[in-house]
């Protein structure tokens, strides 16, 4: 988990930072907050810190000398500024300062949301051996396959792998190309497929085989798939199957 860090002198917006969203989905604890560089930097002397989310304009220091102390003292830290005022002069110096991101206030849920998963990819990207999340992946798909005939969800998943839901969202899709309900279902209709060619069993049992509870629903999956129902997918597929059951 990541530990972010936010800062500004305005108390009420920090308070509110650890309840505006979520932040266990984007696999951040609880952020720390200050309301001045002196009170960040006896946290930064304390604790290891990811990610900086700091006010520009402060009374006494400001988050640009917050910056500059993180650099002298090779801090690992990833800097996103806040500023109240689209200025061209701030926006140059958080560039010299290897700004991550530069955001104007009032800070909206979204923009942080936005934010906090442009930081985790990046990590993930740059940080994260590629074996780990590929092994993640390996792990997911194994979960997926096995339980075909239950519901499956992606808070099921994070259950039984420990990882935030977005994490994995985020994680499959990168490395699959597929998002997680599309890969869930496309293993359902791979799997009635082949029970479809291969067995005389029912289109009702095949439905409660691979997860679905509604006939007429996988029925329309089934199409979508295929271009045919699954009575016309048997018949195509297998013609010397005898006494078939193949009512839907």
């Amino acid at each position: 988990m990541y530990q972010a860090l936010f800062v500004d002198d305005d108390r009420l917006l920090v308070q509110s930072m650890s309840h505006i969203l979520n932040w266990q989905e984007y696999d951040f604890r609880k952020p720390l907050t200050a309301c001045s560089v002196i009170e960040a930097i006896q946290i930064l002397k304390s604790h290891k810190i990811n990610l900086l989310i700091t006010d520009i304009e402060m009374p006494g220091n400001t988050g640009f000398d917050l910056a500059d102390y993180i650099l002298s003292n090779h801090l690992d830290i990833t800097c996103c500024y806040l500023t109240s005022y689209a200025r061209f002069d701030y926006a140059q110096k958080a560039l010299k300062l290897q700004a991550f991101d530069y955001l104007l206030k009032p800070l909206q849920k979204e923009d942080l949301s936005m934010l906090l998963e442009k930081f985790r990819s990046k990590f993930v990207i740059s940080k994260t051996p590629t074996e780990n999340y590929s092994q993640l992946v390996e792990q997911t798909i194994a979960y997926v396959r096995a339980n075909l005939d239950k519901p499956i969800s992606r808070e099921s998943i994070t259950n039984e792998l420990h990882i935030s839901e977005g994490h994995i969202s985020h994680l499959f899709k990168k490395e699959t190309g597929f998002s997680l309900t599309e890969y869930i279902t496309n293993m359902r209709i791979e799997k009635a497929k082949k029970l479809l060619s291969d067995s005389n069993i029912s289109i009702t049992d095949i439905c409660e085989q691979i997860g679905y509870n509604y006939q007429a629903y996988f029925t329309k999956i089934f199409k979508e798939k295929t271009g045919v129902s699954p009575m016309q997918y048997r018949k195509n597929q297998r013609t010397d199957l005898p006494n078939r059951n193949t009512s839907e």
